[in-house]
């Protein structure tokens, strides 16, 4: 008797532990997981992606999905909390945050986000937000009336300038500092131009008028300060930009011939020559009657930088060739190269245009 009710115990024991395993075997694979990716914007190709790091104050993407047994299911509806804001996945699974501001002393900082749904494990994840430091920039632009628009403004030759009496636009902006992210525009900052101070448009645009000068040209300081200056970073952390800007006074000139060059010194360097006419035109010829002729000559600024150059090895009788420039300036030169010439020339002219001719 003994034995049979030791028998039966041990068949209840056995029936139970089957049953309780069944339970939480069928439990487990009942069980729904979440997993849970999130995109950065990768400032650089401006989209998002999964190895974009996500820095302060710009978006992200949370995406929430579940293997089904064949492939990831995208969750909708789910609940995804992170500091603070409750929000609510899409029909793919995805929601966008503003990632929350990082303390300017802190490189980065952990944020924890978690995610739940109805019929799934709740699920946590720690997002890592870096801290964004900017730079400002200053660029000036001037009007084009061909274009209908504003183009930036050069101090070098050929290249748009400021010139006395001339409206100018400064364009405020901010560039990532240690992180791909270029020309953003700055509200709100006061630029500083001759003791008048402005502030910048929605754009980080303002508009000043460029003075009367008594010289060729002249260099003006420009000061922005930027309110908002907590990420402002230099080596410092400056809130205050300061760059200076070259203002051109406008020649009186007359039209025609400025140089005629049929010689060199003992380097290939002719003598020098200035412009102050907006549009001018470099003609050269050469007389051979070799096979083998070699002409060639680059036009040097001031600063010794080519500005233009040709080489011809035309063997006709007569060799000739126009080329069309833009631009003022003192000191110009060629140097020239030529072999197996009669003779050569160079004519300059200011204020000829091909339209005209």
């Amino acid at each position: 008797m003994k034995k049979q009710i030791i028998a039966i115990l041990v068949a209840l024991m056995l029936i139970t532990s089957f049953s309780l395993a069944a339970m939480l075997s069928t439990s487990a694979d009942n069980t729904n997981y979440l997993s849970v990716t999130v995109y950065g914007w990768d400032t650089l190709h401006e989209h998002y992606d999964v190895d974009a790091e996500i820095y302060e104050h710009f978006p992200f993407i949370v995406k929430v999905e579940y293997w089904n047994g064949e492939y990831d299911e995208p969750v909708e509806n789910a609940t995804v909390r992170f500091y603070g804001e409750t929000k609510y996945t899409d029909k793919s699974g995805k929601i966008t945050i503003d990632a929350p501001e990082v303390d300017s002393l802190d490189e980065s900082k952990r944020f924890k986000l978690t995610v739940s749904k109805e019929g799934f494990s709740d699920c946590s994840k720690y997002v890592n937000v870096y801290s964004a430091r900017w730079s400002q920039t200053v660029e000036e632009y001037v009007w084009n009336e061909t274009e209908d628009g504003w183009e930036r403004a050069w101090s070098s030759l050929f290249q748009p300038r400021i010139y006395e009496n001339m409206t100018f636009m400064l364009r405020v902006e901010r560039d990532g500092y240690n992180f791909n992210c270029r020309g953003v525009p700055v509200e709100n900052a006061s630029v500083t131009f001759l003791n008048e101070t402005k502030y910048t448009n929605e754009n980080g645009e303002v508009t000043f008028i460029a003075p009367v000068i008594p010289v060729r040209k002249k260099e003006f300081k420009v000061v922005s300060i930027v309110e908002d200056t907590e990420k402002i970073d230099y080596d410092e952390r400056y809130e205050t930009y300061t760059t200076y800007i070259c203002v051109y006074k406008r020649q009186t000139t007359e039209p025609g011939l400025v140089k005629h060059f049929t010689r060199t010194d003992s380097e290939g360097y002719t003598t020098k020559f200035d412009i102050t006419g907006e549009t001018w035109k470099v003609e050269w010829d050469y007389s051979t009657s070799s096979d083998y002729p070699y002409f060639a000559y680059h036009l040097l600024d001031e600063h010794g930088d080519i500005i233009h150059g040709i080489s011809s090895r035309d063997a006709d009788y007569d060799s000739h060739g126009v080329v069309y420039l833009k631009g003022t300036g003192e000191d110009f030169y060629f140097q020239v190269w030529d072999a197996n010439l009669w003779s050569w020339s160079i004519d300059v002219y200011q204020e000829v245009y091909p339209d005209e001719e």
